[in-house]
Order: C-alpha cells, then structure tokens, then sequence
C-alpha cells in the first residue's frame, strides 16, 4: 500500500514536472521566436522591391556605422566627465566642456537619426510610408508590453503600478 502511495505520487510530480519543462521553454514575448536583427529592420513594409530592400539595407548599415562612432565617442565623454566629477575641485569650465561636447554630439546623432528616416521614406511608395510609420515599435529598443522603452509593469522597469502592489 505505502509503495503503490509512493509510486503514485512521485508519477504524478513527474507529470506536473513536464508541464513546467515545456511551459519554461516556450518562447517569450509578443512575436515569440520571430529574429529582429538588422536584417529584419523593414520586415512588416509589405511589397519591397530587392532594389528597394538592398538599398535600404546599405542605408541602415551607413547609420549602424555612425551609431556605433557616436556610442564609442559618448562612452568616452562619459568617462572624463566621471572622472573629472572625482577630483575634490572639479574644473566647472573643463565638466561644461565636456557636456557641451556631448550636446553638441547628441544633437548631431538626432539630425542623422531624421536624414535617415527621411532617406527610407523616399525610397518607399505612398503605401509602403503608411506602414514604415506605423511599424510595429521595435524602433527604439521597444516592443508592444513596453511602455517608454523600459520593460515591465505600468511603473516600468519591473515595478509594479497601481494596483499591483504584492507583499511576497
């Protein structure tokens, strides 16, 4: 009686046990296993033509080359800025300098951001511009369940909004 008991119950923990192995591997997310790599950057524009989609290929490789200048370069202000904030007497003309610098960097990598856009947009037909502006929102870092580009609840980056608040 004990070990039909035993076997019973360790049959049944193994059968709740495959549910959980196969619910844990299913993929997440809204598009569940879809790739979003640059590849994929114009992937919902119905009827792109290959010379549409080579030359918005080579259009978004030109701006992943810049961003990633402007990345290096931001990281790099970045840094004297910390460091320069370390010092016991910071230089306060040598810090507005630096942020000018990085304005002046910021303010740059916006209007490339436009001229980009602005690039694509020409190459597409009336119809295909209605869905390019339309897309999806994974532009940005973001995807539909994020809200400003942080994931999570309403509060963003996993914090609970109104309502959620759970004490366990």
């Amino acid at each position: 009686m004990k070990t039909r008991k035993i076997g019973l119950t360790f049959a049944v923990f193994l059968f709740l046990a495959s549910f959980l192995v196969s619910a844990s591997s299913q993929p997440r997310g809204y598009f569940r296993g879809e790739d979003f790599g640059p590849g994929q950057y114009c992937q919902f524009i119905p009827d792109l033509t290959e010379e549409q989609e080579k030359e918005i290929s080579s259009i978004r490789t030109e701006q992943l080359s810049e961003s990633t200048r402007h990345r290096a370069k931001m990281a790099e202000l970045r840094a004297q800025k910390r460091s320069l904030m370390l010092e016991a007497r910071p230089d306060e003309q040598e810090l507005n300098d630096v942020i000018d610098q990085m304005t002046e960097l910021r303010n740059k990598q916006l209007k490339r951001n436009v001229a980009h856009r602005q690039k694509i947009r020409e190459l597409l037909t009336d119809e295909q511009r209605v869905y390019f502006e339309n897309l999806p929102k994974m532009r940005k870092g973001r995807h539909p369940g994020m809200r400003d580009g942080r994931a999570g609840r309403p509060g963003g980056r996993g914090m609970p909004g109104r309502g959620m608040h759970r004490t366990w």
